[in-house]
């Protein structure tokens, strides 16, 4: 048996059990984690492929888990929003993001130098 990744695809922060939905209600912003002490990740999907011996190759879709999003990130919500939209999600203008929040705290990787 042969088993492989074809792709890999991170959606946009959701809340539970919602990856795939466009309802604006359902998205997930960086103020509801702080108010609610979780973290701002989204869904990883891998689509996997298999061949057993000479049968025809099965592709399948395989949630891998949920993965943390930078704030301002292409994957955070608040990318490309006007302040206005900011302002209507309760998003503070200063804050230039590039933090990740979890369990409703902010965390920085930052990198150490030797």
């Amino acid at each position: 048996m042969n088993v492989w990744f074809e792709s890999l695809h991170l959606e946009k922060p959701c809340k539970e059990g919602n990856a795939f939905s466009t309802d604006e209600s359902l998205k997930l912003y960086p103020v509801e984690c702080w108010e609610r002490g979780i973290s701002y990740s989204a869904p990883l999907f891998a689509t996997v492929s298999r061949k057993i011996d000479n049968e025809e190759i099965q592709t399948f879709k395989v949630k891998l888990g949920d993965l943390p999003v930078m704030v301002w990130s292409k994957y955070c919500h608040l990318h490309n929003l006007t302040e206005k939209e900011l302002v209507e999600k309760k998003e503070d203008l200063c804050n230039f993001g590039g933090y990740f929040i979890i369990n409703g705290n902010e965390r920085l990787i930052r990198m150490l130098i030797q």
